[in-house]
């Protein structure tokens, strides 16, 4: 119903290898989500799918695992 369970986020981004990330995709702008994750060290990249506007991407990613561009 809306809801993400921020524990399940921790226990996945344990587990990525450097330079990758979780992909959240919602029916909701996940903010409350976005905003407690950036204060625990996590790029957060947030934007709506150009493909389909219902859709809501959050892309999470640890900062020492940024991948260079």
């Amino acid at each position: 119903q809306g809801e993400i369970p921020l524990f399940t986020i921790r226990e996945k981004l344990d587990q990525l290898k450097p330079g990758r990330y979780i992909l959240l995709i919602t029916k909701f702008a996940p903010t409350p989500l976005i905003n407690s994750l950036k204060e625990k060290n996590l790029n957060i990249h947030y934007k709506r799918d150009p493909k389909d506007p219902t859709n809501h991407l959050t892309f999470i990613q640890l900062k020492n695992q940024a991948a260079s561009a």
